[in-house]
C-alpha cells in the first residue's frame, strides 16, 4: 500500500504519485491532510483513512504486507487510520524527525516527495520496464468489488428520503450538482467532517482542504473565504454543523462585504451531536446540547442569499440556486434541516 500525506500536496507531486502507483499497481490511501493528493476516482484509489474512512482502506490495511508512507508524518492519532502491526513499513518524509517517531520503519528516505517519487519511478522503469507490471494480481478488480460492497451498505443513506434530511443525502446531492474538478470543499470538525470525508471524491490536488485534525468549531468558514480569494475561478463550498455556524456565523457578513461568493451548507439538526454522552447532566437539566434559531434568516440579515431546506427533494434545487447566486458575486447559505445522524464509517 501507499499511505499518502500532505507532503505530496506541499511538493505538488500528485502527477508523480499517480505515475508511480500506475507503474507498480499499488493501491493508494490518503490521510485526512493528504486527501486530494491522489484522485479518488482512480482505479487504484482506496479513499481516506482518518477518524472515519472507507471499507476499501480497512480491507487493504488488513491484508497488506508492505506499506510506504509518502509525505506523511506517520503520527499516531485519532484522526489517522492506524498502521497494521507486523507489516513492513517504509517512510519518505522531508522531516528527519518524523522517521521512527511513532512507528518503527524498515526503510527511510528524507527528501521532497516529488524528487523521491521521481527517483522511485526511474528505478521501477529500470527494473521492470517503461510500462510497469500491469494488474498482475487482480488488485483493480478487488478494489472495485470491495467498493461495490461498501456502497451496497451506504448507498441507502446517500439516497435517503428521510425527513428530517439525512446529511449523507445532502453530500450526495452536492457532489451531483457541482463540477468536482472545479470545486474546493472544506468542512468543520465533528460529524460534518466524519460524514463528508469518506464519500467526497476529489479529483484535483487541493480540491479538498483537510484541516480538521483538530476540533475547534467555525474554522472552515474562514478557510473557504481564503480559498476563494486564492482561487477565484473555483467553486468553493464550506459545510458546517449548527454549532459551528453559531461560533462563526457573523463572518458571513465579511464574505458579503468583501464580495467573496462561497456557498456554506449548514447541517442543522438542533443539537451538538453525541454531546449528551459528554455532558449528560447539563444536557438533561439545561438542554446544553441543544441549539435553536432560524439560521437562514440570520444569513439573509447579513446580506447572503439564504434558504432553509426541509425536504430531500428540495436539496438539489436549493444548491443550484445557491450556485447561481455565487455566479452573481453573492455568498450563499443553505440551512439543511437534518437528522441527528451518528452512524459514520469507522473501521478502526
Amino acid at each position: 500500500l501507499l499511505n499518502v500525506g500532505q507532503g505530496v500536496l506541499y511538493a505538488e507531486a500528485s502527477n508523480e504519485l499517480v505515475e508511480f502507483a500506475e507503474l507498480t499497481n499499488i493501491p493508494v490511501l490518503t490521510t485526512l491532510a493528504g486527501k486530494s493528493a491522489f484522485p479518488e476516482t482512480h482505479r487504484l484509489a482506496l479513499g481516506t483513512g482518518a477518524s472515519s474512512g472507507t471499507l476499501m482502506v480497512d480491507h487493504f490495511l488488513k491484508k497488506s504486507d508492505f506499506l510506504l508512507g509518502m509525505g506523511t508524518s506517520f503520527t499516531i492519532s485519532n484522526f489517522n487510520a492506524p498502521m497494521p502491526p507486523g507489516v513492513t513499513l517504509a517512510h519518505s518524509t522531508n522531516c528527519a524527525e518524523d522517521l521512527n517517531k511513532d512507528y518503527r520503519v524498515a526503510y527511510g528516505a528524507v527528501g521532497d516527495a516529488a524528487l523521491v517519487l521521481r527517483q522511485m519511478i526511474d528505478e521501477v522503469k529500470r527494473q521492470i520496464g517503461e510500462h510497469g507490471r500491469g494488474d498482475v494480481n487482480g488488485v483493480v478488480d478487488e478494489i472495485q468489488k470491495v467498493r461495490e460492497s461498501w456502497m451496497a451498505e451506504w448507498g441507502p443513506r446517500l439516497r435517503s428520503d428521510e425527513v428530517p434530511i439525512n446529511p449523507y443525502r445532502v453530500i450526495s446531492e452536492l457532489a451531483g450538482s457541482v463540477d468536482v474538478s472545479e470545486t474546493i470543499i472544506t468542512h468543520d470538525s465533528g460529524y460534518p467532517r466524519e460524514q463528508l470525508v469518506p464519500f467526497w471524491q476529489p479529483v484535483t490536488p487541493r480540491g479538498y482542504m483537510g484541516w480538521g485534525k483538530s476540533t475547534q468549531l467555525g474554522t472552515g468558514l474562514g478557510l473557504a473565504m481564503g480559498a476563494k480569494l486564492a482561487a477565484p475561478d473555483k467553486q468553493v463550498v464550506n459545510i458546517m454543523g449548527d454549532a459551528a455556524f453559531g461560533m462563526a456565523a457573523m463572518d458571513i457578513e465579511t464574505a458579503v462585504r468583501s464580495e467573496i461568493p462561497i456557498t456554506t451548507v449548514i447541517f442543522n439538526n438542533g443539537v451538538m451531536t453525541h454531546y449528551t454522552a459528554h455532558m449528560p447532566q447539563a444536557s438533561e437539566r439545561w438542554g446544553s446540547n441543544k441549539l435553536g434559531g432560524h439560521y437562514a434568516k440570520v444569513a439573509e440579515g447579513l446580506g447572503a442569499y439564504a434558504e432553509q431546506v426541509t425536504t430531500p427533494d428540495q436539496v438539489r434545487p436549493a444548491i443550484q440556486r445557491a450556485l447561481s447566486a455565487n455566479q452573481t458575486g453573492q455568498p450563499a447559505v443553505l440551512e439543511m434541516l437534518t437528522k441527528e445522524e451518528e452512524t459514520v464509517p469507522r473501521y478502526w
